[in-house]
């Protein structure tokens, strides 16, 4: 390691403490960075519990961060009560966890950090005496009964619900009761074994799979507010060091036990974001340089250019800064390489490595009884929940879909592949179809005709543009090279992948249609900027077409500032220019003095001629009219194209356009963003001026966003009241042009603190300094808007927050409700794939590429759709695979997930779907394995069902066509002798096994019957005949 010595948290804050001489924080001119090393060292060398006050909220939560970042453990954050704030049934407050946690650990006599303001310090919220809790010890094979601990939960004023996923809620299925304790991270899941604790693991409330096991963990009881209350300065006993932290201008003094002591002034600076070989160097005069790494990865990238005499912490702090006359520099990896400091928000749910963490989408999800769903073969029918039928003494769950004129159809579990859910577009009463009819077939077949004319558009489109161009763009040259080293961030694996894809498209001769499929703040845009150098450099135009002048805007912006300075001349053509000035620009752009021309559909219009014209990035093409679509289509027939969008492409879908559109697909998401801390509550004024100190502390902006032009001068108002010294102003649609441009390049440049605005700012705007963002009235946006009104914010390594506020008193139905629990559950980046796939399923498909087939679409839904084009596309190209008939199992006993053994219906159908789309025994092992942490052991038919779905998977590799395993016999029908030559040796083989057997040869089929003793016997014999005739 080049003679660097590493150095635990421990050591190095033994160390600071030492050459710092800390016996007494009396101290001032300190940055937080500084004051959060100060009070650890402080803490850890006096064994001791600490309490540490502040003047006001945002600095105690800031102080709180800034320490956890480099030293998480034993430390607490005890913020003030939002009184007046009535919280909505259903969400547990932040404050109220933190309080909770905090007063915990103060009643254990061990050295604890906490962290506080003064006017929460003196709440008396406690009661008086009770220093002692008896808390509920769940430990691994101790005698518990289950119900003993449902008990303590009701008691305790724990909510029963079908499934943990918020914290003071428990469930129960069987033998498992899933608990989340109001202070933990992840809710806990305790399985039993008659009277006795079988296991304790830890599970992840999204995906509801385990994420580590545990040996013991204590619930504890809820605060009583029925006796004399105290405050928490009130529960510190004598031993317990206190310490006094002012601010002025950014900077902290410290003192201990008295607030009016003196003070010694010590210099301490920040240092800048410059990269981490020019601040080494710049730093040669100081006697000990720090470098704080968060992990072996970033040990690993600084190793080799540190000087002999530097210091490796594992630890991260969130600035770089020095003490000039300790000639001390601490070094902040994170800060230095743009990379975000490995730490979670307190209460954000997460997973070890290697586990579970994401949800698994299904095509049935969501579905519920009432809704929608098309069968292949039979059309549109109303789901109306799973029936359990009994034939022939076997049970087995079927869907219950019933059909116009009474039809009602029971379709098995294992055929669900045959149907998929239908999205209802509009308003109106769905027409469903008549089991029986002709209109369904019909119908599918004029889908069907559209879909190959579709296919067919594309291929001839594809075809024409296969042609060479006559030119290739040149190699990465240097200004390309300049480009990618300026850009501040780390690509992904996608943004590589797709990058390179374009450069490739680019040097060939045929000319480059490419669509960029990402989420939002994926980095679609960085990969359009590679192709647009390659184009400047090859002296070509390049063409930026956006769907809304804020969106054309931003893009000009960024595009300006990446590029301007590698000498490419960069217009915008808007509305946002004037008549004189929109004139101006074609002038230049006709003498060829404008290398790159960013626009809205303005650039569509035909005095818009721009000589040289080869390259056109579009972004967001469906969201454009049908004239405009039509003008791009007529474009790209004759230059190259590239298409971003966020909305995600189906798996089904790319598949059917193998060979006819090339697609490239960014779905890691940067790895240094953080998830949006998110909280929905009834709006008040004392959480809305929290929240915008909390930001303007650190020097950032605000969204404030409004929905209603006509009341945004009394929010307005009462803003500037509260926040005089800030600059605020008001942006939405109706606004004069040039008033609303300079509004939001003010903005942009950082000289607005609050942006008071309405859903203009929904997509477009991308201000990395923006991290707070407030939606009033969030109960009346859909679930798509609400995630793209957030996703304005956590665009920064910086922690990003977002205010969902409803209306104090107003009652909000259930489909709000979820909503909203949605945004405050999903908070990760990427969570928008499900809700932009179902902005597609509403649209179309082929929106993505310039058709409209919204009527079709309706008669047959959009998976059937992508289907249905898949067909289209591999028979026009020809990729006649032979379609082999899906070998069947008839099995004589009860194969199903009772509802005893999972209660919610729409759990049994999510590992129903699972089970039926299955494609190897891998597949089927997972399900087995997430039933079994999820719900307990597998009852005899849950094990039955998954036994065969085994099978079943297993016959493709087969010549066995059908299987029936019954009680007494089990039977085999071969659809060949493979692997065997002959009958004759067939017969050899099995004599061995059993002497008691029958063949039958009827009509060239060939059955192998054996008896079996029990259902038992009858499915090892099933076992023997796959792997018999495995080809």
């Amino acid at each position: 390691m080049n003679g660097q010595k590493l150095l635990t948290p421990d050591l190095f804050l033994q160390w600071f403490s030492k050459t710092l001489n800390l016996k007494f924080l009396n101290y001032d001119g300190l940055h937080i960075t500084a004051l959060s090393l100060f009070i650890l060292s402080c803490f850890k060398n006096n064994n001791q519990a600490l309490l540490v006050l502040l003047e006001d909220e945002a600095s105690s939560k800031a102080l709180y961060e800034f320490c956890c970042c480099f030293y998480p453990d034993f430390i607490y954050y005890f913020p003030k009560t939002q009184k007046s704030v009535s919280h909505i049934q259903g969400f547990v407050p932040e404050y109220k966890r933190y309080q909770t946690e905090s007063y915990y650990a103060l009643s254990v006599k061990k050295p604890r950090l906490f962290i506080c303001s003064l006017s929460g310090v003196y709440e008396k919220l406690f009661p008086a005496g009770q220093n002692n809790f008896n808390g509920f010890l769940l430990k691994e094979k101790t005698k518990i009964s289950r119900d003993s601990l449902v008990r303590v939960l009701n008691k305790w004023g724990y909510n029963k619900n079908e499934k943990t996923i918020c914290p003071k809620t428990y469930s129960v299925r069987g033998c498992i009761v899933d608990v989340f304790p109001i202070t933990s991270r992840n809710p806990i899941r305790v399985e039993f074994f008659d009277d006795t604790i079988e296991s304790i693991r830890i599970f992840n409330p999204t995906s509801q799979r385990t994420i580590t096991k545990t040996k013991e963990t204590t619930l504890l009881p809820p605060i009583q507010t029925n006796k004399k209350l105290i405050s928490m300065f009130d529960l510190t006993d004598k031993n317990t060091k206190k310490l006094f932290v002012k601010s002025k201008n950014n900077l902290f003094s410290i003192t201990e036990n008295n607030p009016n002591s003196n003070t010694k002034k010590i210099i301490c600076s920040l240092i800048g974001k410059n990269k981490i070989r020019t601040t080494l160097k710049e730093t040669k005069h100081y006697k000990k340089i720090f470098v704080f790494c968060n992990n072996r990865k970033q040990i690993k990238k600084v190793k080799n250019i540190l000087p002999p005499s530097a210091t490796l912490v594992s630890g991260s702090i969130p600035a770089s800064i020095v003490f000039p006359e300790h000639r001390l520099c601490f070094l902040s990896f994170s800060c230095l390489s743009g990379v975000a400091p490995d730490t979670a928000p307190r209460w954000e749910t997460g997973d070890s490595p290697g586990t579970h963490g994401q949800v698994r989408e299904t095509r049935l999800k969501d579905l519920e009884p009432g809704g929608f769903l098309i069968h292949k073969n039979f059309g549109v029918g109303q789901y109306q929940g799973l029936k359990i039928i009994t034939a022939k003494e076997k049970k087995q769950e079927c869907l219950k879909i019933t059909y116009s004129g009474g039809g009602i159809l029971y379709l098995p579990t294992e055929d669900l592949t045959m149907v998929y859910k239908y999205h209802q577009r509009g308003v109106g009463a769905v027409r469903l179809s008549s089991l029986g009819g002709q209109t369904w077939s019909r119908q599918k077949r004029r889908v069907k005709q559209m879909t190959k004319r579709v296919i067919k558009d594309l291929i001839k489109t594809h075809t024409l543009r296969s042609r060479p161009r006559g030119f290739v763009y040149g190699p990465n040259d240097g200004l390309y090279k300049a480009l990618k080293g300026s850009f501040p961030y780390e690509e992904t694996p996608d943004q590589k992948k797709a990058i390179s894809s374009i450069v490739q498209d680019m040097e060939k001769e045929i000319p480059v249609d490419r669509l960029i499929c990402g989420d939002v703040g994926f980095g679609k845009t960085e990969v359009a900027l590679r192709a647009i150098i390659k184009a400047v450099s090859s002296n070509k135009k390049v063409f930026f077409l956006a769907p809304t002048t804020l969106l054309a805007d931003q893009h000009y912006i960024l595009s300006k500032e990446r590029l301007g300075s590698l000498g490419v001349e960069v217009e915008l053509l808007s509305r946002f220019k004037t008549k004189p000035e929109q004139k101006k620009i074609l002038e230049k752009l006709a003498g060829g003095h404008i290398d790159l021309l960013v626009g809205t559909h303005r650039l569509l219009s035909p005095d818009v001629v721009a000589p040289s014209l080869r390259l056109l990035i579009v972004d967001e093409e469906q969201r454009f009219g049908v004239r405009h679509k039509e003008i791009i289509k007529k474009m790209r027939s004759n230059i190259d194209v590239i298409t971003l969008s966020a909305t995600p492409i189906p798996r089904t879908l790319q598949q059917s356009l193998v060979g006819i559109k090339n697609i490239s697909k960014i779905e890691t998401p940067p790895k240094l963003r953080k998830p949006i801390n998110t909280v929905v509550s009834y709006f008040n004024w004392e959480s809305v001026q929290f929240s915008i100190r909390r930001e303007i502390s650190r020097s950032g902006q605000v969204y404030f966003l409004h929905n209603d032009i006509n009341s945004l001068p009394f929010f307005h108002e009462k803003l500037s009241r509260l926040f005089p010294l800030l600059s605020i102003s008001i942006a939405h649609g109706k606004m004069k042009t040039k008033t609303l441009e300079s509004t939001v390049l003010s903005f942009f440049a950082g000289d607005i603190d609050i942006l008071l605005c309405t859903t203009i700012i929904e997509s477009g705007l991308d201000v990395a300094n923006a991290n707070t963002i407030i939606i009033n009235n969030a109960q009346n946006f859909g679930l798509s808007q609400l995630y793209q009104m957030r996703g304005r914010v956590g665009r920064s390594p910086t922690q990003a927050f977002c205010l969902l506020f409803v209306p104090s008193g107003v009652s909000i139905n259930n489909a709000a409700f979820k909503r909203l629990k949605a945004m405050e559950i999903y908070t990760q980046l990427g969570s928008g794939y499900d809700i932009a796939l179902r902005d597609l399923e509403i649209r179309g498909a082929g929106s993505m590429f310039g058709y409209e087939q919204s009527g079709h679409l309706s008669h047959v839904g959009f998976e059937m759709y992508c289907d249905l084009l898949k067909e289209a596309s591999d028979e026009a190209l020809g990729k006649h695979e032979e379609k082999k008939k899906a070998p069947s199992i008839h099995f004589g006993g009860h194969a199903l997930i009772s509802p005893e053994h999972v209660p919610a219906e729409e759990d049994r159908l999510y590992f129903y779907q699972r089970i039926s789309e299955a494609e190897n025994t891998k597949q089927i092992k997972d399900v087995s394995l997430e039933l079994k942490d999820r719900f307990g052991p597998l009852p005899g038919p849950a094990a039955a069902l998954l036994a065969v779905a085994k099978m079943r998977v297993s016959l493709f590799g087969s010549s066995i066509q059908t299987l029936k395993i019954m009680d007494s016999f089990c039977s085999a029908m071969l659809c060949s002798l493979l692997p065997f030559s002959s009958l004759k040796s067939i017969e050899n083989k099995i004599s061995k096994r059993q002497p008691s057997y029958k063949i039958k040869e009827t009509n060239g089929d060939i059955v192998i019957f054996m008896s079996a003793p029990s259902m038992s016997a009858s499915l090892k014999t099933a076992r023997y005949f796959i792997n018999l005739f495995r080809v």
